[in-house]
């Protein structure tokens, strides 16, 4: 489920996310993490890590990409907040 709430979310609200989670095992509860950090871009793909380091995740973010116009129709930002996106 990890994997899925955050490409999820990238996708519904047309952003980057990145989602962060250690590894290993901590005291007192013995409670497991997974790692698994990565970063999902807005149409909800999980972006490849670029890092040889398994301590550091990093990513390609194609930034300009959140200035194009969104090909599923979706406008989020127009039709929750008209008076913003006009500002826009």
């Amino acid at each position: 489920m990890w994997d899925l709430e955050f490409r999820v979310d990238a996708a519904r609200h047309k952003v980057f996310i990145g989602g962060s989670n250690r590894k290993g095992r901590e005291a007192p509860w013995n409670q497991d993490y997974f790692g698994k950090s990565h970063f999902c871009d807005p149409d909800g793909r999980r972006l490849p890590d670029l890092s040889d380091d398994p301590r550091v995740v990093v990513s390609e973010l194609d930034l300009e990409s959140l200035s194009r116009p969104d090909p599923s129709g979706w406008d989020i930002a127009r039709d929750r907040r008209p008076d913003i996106y006009r500002a826009l």
